[in-house]
């Protein structure tokens, strides 16, 4: 037998040659045309695609006489219509056929929403598309599958359900104190907590403050909101406070105070730190905020500035619910950092 040379054959015009034989090849364009026609023992056909050319189910199928299926649209089987017995089967690639490149950390994955050919993907592609996408949730093995736990709320907690159950979110103990937020402020004009963390989750919170300082001549002064920080609160507001020096801790406490003020004064008209060295530190706390009733503070700090240590206490006017409070000086800026804490269970 020779090499054949290149021939092109119609159908019942000519011969084919012996040479030739074997350079013929059988070939449908999908699964829904090889689906027409039946073979006979040997026959092998190549389809180009599972339903366009190079969708990635491609392949050679081989004429099995005693096969029977089930028809899963090429994967494995072909059965012709109207065929009782007898199926195109695929020809599975050798375990060692070379598989192309790709990129580290991905892997070949269909996400497409519909059949196709794999192409790489990285797992957190593949996860985004089989179980969710929505930042928060934490995956968890279910009873019969890995599934997402939505987000919960804010200053809530992860609970083991034990063995054989799911975890869930729980709000915290009684009493538990949860950080919300941290400013880290520098230079800024203010710090303020707004809705975010201001809700109906808490009844009490704290904010803690270190490494606070302003303008020489400035006083820290706290303002509320009812509508997020669009406007604040500027008259009504009660405030008294008590100063004990250090440099005299014999001579009794100083006092100021306001009955209707256009704000609180945490240093109640005292200048605190101006730089780091004389920075102030100190714990505020308020009580329902979320209330439809005013919101009380009571706070205690140290003032380097003044060498002196400050007890005061006020509240926030109104009968509407404060979402958002605000932290400033009478001028300049503020440096500092401030933390805001809900305590569960209040």
């Amino acid at each position: 037998m020779t090499a054949p040379s290149n021939n092109v054959f119609q159908n019942g015009l000519g011969q084919v040659t012996g040479d030739s034989l074997n350079t013929l090849i059988q070939w449908t364009t999908n699964v829904a045309t090889l689906r027409t026609f039946i073979g006979t023992a040997t026959m092998i056909v190549q389809i180009l695609g599972t339903s366009t050319i190079n969708d990635g189910g491609q392949g050679v199928f081989y004429w099995n006489a005693s096969g029977t299926g089930p028809d899963d649209n090429g994967t494995t089987n072909v059965v012709p219509t109207g065929a009782t017995v007898g199926c195109w089967t695929r020809i599975q690639a050798s375990s060692s056929s070379v598989l192309a490149s790709i990129a580290n950390n991905t892997g070949l994955v269909n996400i497409s929403g519909g059949l196709a050919a794999p192409i790489a993907n990285t797992l957190t592609a593949w996860i985004d598309s089989a179980i969710g996408n929505t930042q928060g949730q934490i995956l968890y093995r279910g009873a019969s599958t890995w599934s997402a736990l939505n987000p919960g709320s804010a200053g809530q907690f992860l609970q083991s359900g034990g063995a054989a159950a799911n975890p869930s979110w729980i709000g915290g103990a009684s009493g538990a104190i949860v950080l919300l937020s941290t400013v880290n402020a520098s230079g800024a004009s203010t710090v303020t907590f707004n809705s975010t963390y201001l809700t109906s989750t808490y009844n009490k919170y704290i904010i803690e403050f270190d490494g606070a300082f302003g303008s020489v001549g400035a006083d820290m002064y706290i303002t509320g909101s009812t509508n997020n920080g669009v406007s604040y609160l500027n008259s009504g507001y009660k405030w008294t406070i008590a100063t004990v020096d250090w440099t005299n801790p014999t001579d009794a406490p100083t006092g100021a105070s306001s009955n209707s003020d256009t704000k609180i004064n945490v240093t109640g008209g005292d200048t605190y730190g101006a730089t780091s060295t004389t920075a102030s530190y100190g714990t505020i706390k308020i009580s329902n905020p979320s209330a439809s009733a005013p919101c009380s503070l009571i706070w205690d700090m140290v003032n380097n500035q003044t060498n002196s240590q400050k007890r005061g206490a006020g509240y926030i006017p109104g009968n509407t619910a404060i979402n958002n409070i605000k932290i400033a000086n009478s001028s300049g800026n503020i440096t500092g950092n401030f933390h805001l804490y809900g305590i569960s269970g209040t």
